[in-house]
């Protein structure tokens, strides 16, 4: 039992003594730390999950009142989207562990990382990488602002991305071979349950299925087996739940449009340097992110070529070819352009360039990596500002955060009558545990069986917002409600009395 958790939780690098386990119980213990020290931020008004509100919601729904419905905002929405994965781990945590899911879920993202990022290490060693490198790129994807953001914000890529990572990256070493590891769970259940976390996913399961007959793997069976049970599973849920869905979106969702814009071949090809800048610092800038996706594509491709031109890893580079080229395709088709979307080839895309070091002197495979842990703890810190100092309407989250704290200290809070208009709705939701109305006042006391006349209403945003509501014309702010409002705040919203 002792050997067997040894090989299977530790990293290489350790020193192979009797303390071994020890040192990655110590290493998991601080991982978990920092991930719980992180994800504590959503409580302590610096921040709030946003689209994990409307998961955590859903998930609120079905255990109370087995609904599968999003009732943040009034009237209920249909659910957004058939990738609910998380909506499913969520309740299943609640139910377990009740008032401590938080902290259970922060243990699961902190199990699936470490097992993630020492499969990603194996990886990157296999590749004739450094130790102090390997461990390197470790750090700087863990710390990339779409994972942090996932990690802390109960979202679907939180448990998707270290799966993915974890699955691909084992199944890249057995492409030659390498077959140490033989244990193919994590592999096997990330192939069932994949497409209930991210329609992307199917790219994963043509390339790992089309790899695995092409080069005739042990697994190639059990790929194929389960790969079409995850299939047939999503494809019954979905049709047994087509009431879930927005249908207007699915039909946007359809559209033809600007598919092959110029636009759409910069976000594509700038996804080949998002590992060094993250998206947001260029988005607007088309021809920028042209041109510098251009040159890391070309490094991108270089590196490439000299995996493909060894015998060694000739495998693996078409395996990467497959993976990227159809998450290349898939990001072209998708009729958004998303970051999100793009991270499950990110580690793939950094590991391909930094093996172009290998044949470097040390010296100099040990300085850029330094850059990186530089650029990255840098870019972390100026992620941090702008969760702490992102703005809506002007005003910073964590000042609205502030402002919510303040309201609930309100003795009137209390009033079970209160119609409450947001302009954030998750925010509200999160904060307060209450629905915001997007209707009239009058249909919302109708909706809630309040009295229009008694019922106090309130408004959390901006009097800009608030004045081209046209649910709400005929009414006006009238007290603010808490120290401070300017043009943000929370305020007491009465009808205007009709002219004699």
């Amino acid at each position: 039992m002792y050997k067997m958790l040894a090989n299977n939780l530790s990293f290489d690098f350790f020193i192979a003594d009797k303390y071994r386990i020890w040192r990655t119980v110590l290493l998991f213990s601080l991982f978990f730390t920092v991930n719980l020290v992180l994800f504590s931020t959503n409580f302590t008004g610096i921040k709030f999950p946003n689209d994990g509100v409307y998961y955590l919601n859903i998930a609120e729904n079905l255990i109370n009142h087995g609904l599968f419905q999003d009732t943040i905002s009034v009237p209920i929405n249909p659910a957004v989207t058939h990738q609910n994965g998380i909506v499913f781990c969520l309740v299943v945590l609640k139910l377990v562990f009740g008032k401590y899911c938080f902290v259970a879920y922060v243990v699961l993202i902190s199990v699936l990382w470490f097992y993630a990022l020492k499969k990603m290490y194996e990886l990157a060693r296999y590749l004739g990488i450094s130790k102090t490198v390997s461990i390197i790129l470790g750090f700087v994807m863990y710390t990339k602002p779409e994972i942090l953001t996932s990690n802390l914000s109960l979202s679907n890529e939180s448990i998707y991305l270290p799966l993915c990572y974890y699955a691909v990256s084992d199944f890249l070493i057995k492409l030659n071979g390498n077959n140490r590891d033989k244990n193919n769970a994590l592999l096997y259940l990330f192939l069932v349950i994949g497409l209930f976390f991210r329609n992307q996913h199917i790219t994963i399961l043509f390339t790992l299925f089309f790899s695995a007959w092409m080069f005739k793997l042990d697994e190639r069976k059990a790929v194929t087996i389960f790969s079409i049970m995850g299939g047939l599973l999503f494809f019954i849920y979905v049709g047994l739940t087509p009431h879930l869905i927005n249908q207007n979106l699915v039909n946007e969702s359809f559209v033809i449009g600007n598919r092959f814009s110029l636009e759409k071949i910069s976000f594509v090809l700038r996804q080949f340097a998002n590992i060094y800048m993250p998206g947001f610092f260029f988005v607007k800038y088309v021809v920028f992110n042209l041109l510098l996706g251009l040159v890391f594509f070309s490094l991108f491709l270089f590196g490439l070529w000299k995996i493909c031109n060894q015998e060694k890893y000739k495998r693996l580079g078409i395996l990467l070819i497959l993976l990227i080229g159809s998450n290349s395709l898939f990001l072209f088709v998708l009729p958004f352009s998303d970051d999100r979307y793009s991270v499950v080839m990110h580690f793939y895309i950094l590991l391909v360039q930094v093996s172009i070091l290998t044949g470097f002197r040390k010296s100099i495979q040990k300085t850029i990596p330094v850059m990186f842990v530089i650029v990255t703890i840098s870019l972390f810190a100026l992620i941090l500002f702008k969760y702490v100092n992102g703005t809506k309407g002007r005003v910073p989250v964590y000042g609205m955060l502030k402002q919510y704290e303040e309201y609930k200290t309100l003795p009137d809070i209390k009033n079970e009558n209160i119609i409450y208009f947001s302009e954030s709705p998750r925010m509200t939701y999160w904060m307060l545990e209450k629905s915001s109305c997007d209707l009239s006042p009058a249909e919302c006391a109708e909706y809630f069986k309040y009295d229009e006349k008694t019922s106090d209403m309130v408004y959390f945003g901006s009097i800009t917002k608030f004045n081209n509501r046209k649910q709400l014309a005929g009414y006006k702010v009238a007290d603010c409600l808490i120290s401070k409002c300017k043009n943000y705040g929370i305020w007491r919203i009465e009808k205007i009395p009709a002219l004699k």
